[in-house]
């Protein structure tokens, strides 16, 4: 675990339980979550592809909502490369996938 918090990337398994509080609308957990990932500095860049990953294997999303949250990376991603406020796109994610 000590690799991961070095490297900057979050530990898979509390990606996924921040993914899965997005889809089971717990705006607290969800909240909490953000604030631990922007407290440690956690780019949401260098978390990209772990998120895409692990929606594109979730046997809980159906295809359209997989595709609609990819596209919102892919928008995310955009934004954080033109200097985007990380908080603000964790924040993006998060509630576009609480709102489908």
């Amino acid at each position: 675990e000590l690799i991961f918090e070095l490297s900057g990337i979050i530990n898979t398994n509390e990606i996924n339980n921040f993914i899965n509080s997005c889809l089971e609308k717990d705006s607290h957990e969800v909240n909490r979550y953000i604030k631990k990932f922007h407290y440690n500095s956690y780019s949401l860049t260098n978390q990209i592809k772990i998120i895409s990953d692990l929606i594109i294997n979730n046997e809980n999303i159906n295809d359209i909502m997989k595709s609609k949250i990819l596209l919102k990376l892919l928008e995310i991603d955009y934004n954080l490369n033109n200097n985007c406020d990380e908080y603000i796109q964790y924040m993006n994610l998060a509630y576009y996938i609480i709102s489908l």
